[in-house]
């Protein structure tokens, strides 16, 4: 429960600081979006099957609400979080490669629904950091997942999974809204969390580096 609870706080954490970063003047619907974010994993976390219908929140919330919202960004959030969620053969979470890209694109998009001058600058830097942010943690957790699931380690190897994570966060500073290297500060620290020696640590803190990249960009 704690591990759970700690992943969504980080997330929605992230994803205020970066919505805020790109557009501060719809204050409301960032925050609405952030708990969003948090209740959508969280609830994904302890059960399991709530792909269906989790979505929902997303749109509901932000869409009815909020005339600042681009309401087809947020539908395409939402098919994209149905996709990565389903507990069957043509889950995107199960995919190689395409699990990441998935992730990388929903946050991305993410950060373009708020109505904002920086969309493309912001959300290309959060896609590419995110995509490295995300084969680190396939790294990190190789061991894990070896036997359940196929991830991009297991695939081209460890080596090639840390040098394209390194070049997908290196391109993602050139879009940075600032010149502070948030991205690769928080590639070194994904990176650094394999050197924990118990699972359940590496797995509660898998999401902090995220937070600390988008905390990076508010701040600076």
């Amino acid at each position: 429960m704690f591990i759970a609870l700690l992943q969504s706080l980080s997330l929605a954490g992230a994803s205020w600081f970066l919505l805020n970063t790109a557009n501060p003047q719809t204050l409301f619907e960032n925050t609405l979006l952030s708990v969003a974010v948090f209740y959508s994993y969280w609830v994904s976390q302890k059960l399991h099957q709530a792909a269906y219908w989790l979505p929902l929140l997303v749109i509901a919330g932000t869409i009815t609400l909020s005339p600042n919202v681009h309401s087809v960004l947020m539908l395409v959030v939402s098919l994209f979080t149905i996709a990565y969620f389903l507990q069957h053969k043509i889950s995107f979470r199960k995919t190689p490669l395409l699990k990441n890209i998935t992730v990388a694109m929903c946050w991305s998009i993410l950060i373009a629904i708020p109505d904002t001058k920086e969309i493309f600058q912001l959300g290309r830097s959060v896609f590419f950091t995110t995509l490295a942010l995300s084969l680190c943690i396939d790294f990190v957790q190789r061991k894990e997942d070896e036997g359940k699931v196929d991830t991009v380690p297991h695939i081209i190897g460890n080596n090639l999974t840390l040098f394209f994570a390194l070049i997908f966060v290196m391109i993602g500073h050139l879009f940075m809204p600032t010149s502070f290297y948030a991205g690769i500060l928080a590639l070194t620290i994904q990176a650094g969390l394999t050197y924990f020696p118990q699972e359940k640590q590496r797995e509660a803190l898998r999401e902090l580096p995220f937070l600390a990249y988008a905390l990076g960009i508010y701040l600076l």
